[in-house]
């Protein structure tokens, strides 16, 4: 009998017992879990592990299973299993049954990870700056720039999900850099850009929400995004943390600048403004596929630990921001927002200078990224199905023995385990 068949008939066994104990997965209370390993060879383990756990009366609440290596399918699966309400000695008797069967157990209990939200309005409580000017930022020499810098910050500041966003009054000379972006950008549009950016971007110039003589108002583009993915920008003045903004992706949520880059440096700008936003990551977030894939990477992000933020922010700008597509026939076309919203960019990732790699999120996620400069490297993928594909496996082996999933109806995480945040 195979691991598989074996593994269905186990979660068979467990629904019939869980039927009329179990609680529902979020916020289980008086909880623990045990995690351990069945090698593939080992015959007829399954059975008496779960006959051990049966025989100690305790309530089993969940079980969830994943390759114990995905790259030697003879390691067997690794388990993951609820229990609920367990006394210690009842804990102790079951850990010393499962060690004689598989050689080893690890008793969770309740996990302790970094906060995360859980529910849609706690995004509103994350803490946000504006932050001072790089020394090599353009507009660091510029008083009025940063006068105007911290006033949007100011205003967009107290601008919750649930408010109405306020309407702009750009000024003449943000106004003025916004046209010279627009005309640098939008015709080149047509020869680099993918087929799921063009199809929304000129749906936006349709119906107005991207115009050249006007700076796009995020409470437009909004209506539509919503519309199309569910997704929508919050405006924000800046987040403190990379986990805040990797966690609010989770919810579909997309935190966004509102302040335009230094007009002496139209096409390039080193931090996120309000061109980048618009012009770059609003037409591909109104494509449903590639919603999905910028979702699993903040699910990914719940509760992981900085090492794995830091991996994920790697994957974010890898993809998101500067993430190209390759046909079988070699023709590039771009889908990063950085790429799209600066002229530089695009000309130095469609050259023949930069090194290009098949996404591989297991080895992206240790390539340190330079925000201020145009990359050396730009990994690219066929489609966005095979980009989320290989986020979804990457997820899966990040340390963390809860699975986190996102209920649209209710705008809340779903965790299969207790969990306690610090």
């Amino acid at each position: 009998m195979t691991m598989v068949i074996k593994i269905k008939m186990l979660y068979r066994a467990l629904q019939r017992c869980m039927s009329s104990s179990a609680k529902a997965p979020f916020e289980i209370t008086d909880m623990a879990a045990f995690m351990f390993t069945l090698q593939k060879s080992n015959s007829g383990s399954l059975n008496q592990v779960l006959q051990s756990i049966l025989d100690s009366k305790l309530n089993l609440t969940h079980i969830e299973s994943r390759p114990a290596s995905l790259i030697d399918a003879d390691k067997g699966f690794t388990f993951i299993v609820d229990v609920e309400t367990p006394t210690s000695s009842s804990l102790e008797n079951v850990c010393q049954k499962i060690k004689k069967v598989c050689g080893d157990v690890t008793l969770l209990g309740s996990l302790e990870v970094p906060w995360f939200p859980r529910r849609f309005n706690d995004i509103d409580g994350m803490q946000q700056l504006v932050r001072p000017l790089h020394s090599d930022h353009p507009g660091v020499n510029d008083p009025v720039y940063w006068a105007r810098r911290q006033e949007l910050g100011n205003i967009i500041r107290s601008c919750t999900l649930s408010s109405k966003i306020p309407i702009i009054q750009y000024t003449n000379e943000e106004s003025q850099t916004w046209q010279t972006i627009y005309h640098a950008l939008s015709p080149l549009y047509k020869k680099i850009a993918c087929e799921e950016f063009l199809l929304n971007f000129k749906e936006m110039e349709n119906k107005g929400l991207i115009t050249e003589n006007e700076v796009p108002q995020i409470a437009n583009v909004n209506k539509y995004l919503m519309g199309k993915t569910g997704f929508q920008l919050k405006p924000i003045s800046g987040m403190e943390k990379d986990r805040d903004f990797l966690n609010c992706l989770a919810f579909r949520v997309f935190p966004t600048t509102i302040h335009m880059r230094h007009h002496s440096q139209p096409y390039f700008s080193i931090d996120p403004d309000v061109a980048h936003e618009v012009i770059g990551h609003a037409p591909i977030l109104a494509d449903p596929e590639f919603a999905e894939f910028v979702q699993e990477i903040g699910l990914a992000s719940l509760g992981a630990t900085e090492e794995d933020i830091e991996k994920l922010m790697n994957l974010y700008f890898y993809s998101i921001e500067i993430g190209l597509i390759m046909n079988p026939a070699g023709d590039r076309r771009v889908y990063g927002a950085r790429i799209l919203s600066s002229v530089d960019e695009i000309h130095h990732a469609l050259s023949i200078h930069p090194e290009l790699r098949h996404f591989d999120p297991f080895q992206a996620c240790n390539v340190k990224y330079h925000r201020k400069d145009l990359q050396s490297m730009y990994w690219f993928c066929e489609d966005f199905r095979e980009a989320k594909i290989l986020m979804e496996r990457y997820a899966s082996t990040l340390q963390r023995p809860f699975n986190a999933t996102y209920d649209r109806a209710q705008k809340s995480i779903k965790v299969s385990h207790k969990v306690k945040s610090w």
